[in-house]
């Protein structure tokens, strides 16, 4: 539901931050134990439209309730996440998309 904005962080601060907490997670921390499903996540954050969502992904840090996000964001991606990102667009092997990730994500 948060590729598709039907959650928003200005509608629901709680859910947007359970959902990036959520996905954050799946996909850069978790051992992949389903690689389709890791796959159809991770292309939907590859080709989400809103840049916020995109940013907030990649770039979470953790928790910190004193911001108004409720969580911090790194400066520039971490090098784990790139090795996942990476990966996922190797096996994907469309130069399109890594294109387009490679615009959003200095660094990559």
């Amino acid at each position: 539901m948060l590729f598709t904005g039907g959650i928003r962080k200005q509608w629901s601060p709680m859910m947007y931050f359970a959902a990036v907490h959520h996905l954050n997670t799946y996909l850069f921390i978790g051992d992949i134990q389903n690689v389709d499903h890791h796959h159809a996540l991770m292309n939907g954050l590859c080709l989400v439209q809103d840049e916020d969502i995109y940013r907030d992904i990649v770039f979470f840090a953790g928790v910190d309730v004193s911001l108004p996000s409720g969580f911090r964001l790194h400066g520039s991606i971490p090098d784990d996440k790139a090795v996942r990102i990476k990966k996922f667009l190797s096996d994907k092997n469309n130069d399109q998309l890594m294109k387009i990730v490679k615009l959003r994500t200095p660094g990559l």
